[in-house]
């Protein structure tokens, strides 16, 4: 029998060019065509604030997308379940250097007495790869454990 399989954790990260115009929507959906097709991609999380449009395109063409608000309920437990799996080894990153920038730039906010949420550190740096990752691996690991999966 084989060892269980980790949960990978990789960021494609995109940043606006940096004179005040948008990030384009379009490269992104172009990649999440691309991550379909090439990994067999089962469901996306998304935050629907800003990529609502989007995920109804790609929904138009069969991927599954999911709607992950930015809310205390749902980023709590995401937050402490990805903390879980990296803390034990059951998820790691890539090693990326942008991706670790923005692991790094997290920090927790207490939700209640008993959860907490990650959150931006301060007004410098980003953790868009950060929040990504939380929404992904706890879904990535309930995949991972499923009977036959590998």
């Amino acid at each position: 029998m084989s060892a269980p399989s980790k949960v990978a954790l990789e960021a494609k990260i995109w940043t606006p060019a940096g004179d005040g115009s948008w990030l384009d929507l379009h490269q992104i959906v172009v990649h999440l065509r691309w991550m379909r097709d090439f990994y067999n991609v089962q469901r996306v999380r998304f935050d629907p604030h800003m990529f609502h449009y989007a995920a109804q395109i790609l929904s138009d063409e069969g991927l599954w997308l999911e709607p992950f608000p930015q809310t205390d309920e749902r980023m709590a437990p995401a937050s402490m379940r990805t903390y879980d799996l990296i803390v034990t080894e059951a998820a790691e990153h890539n090693g990326d250097p942008d991706f670790a920038d923005h692991m790094s730039s997290a920090n927790t906010k207490p939700v209640s007495d008993r959860s907490w949420r990650i959150t931006k550190r301060g007004a410098a740096g980003q953790m868009d790869a950060c929040v990504a990752a939380v929404m992904a691996a706890p879904l990535a690991s309930e995949y991972h454990a499923a009977p036959g999966v590998e």
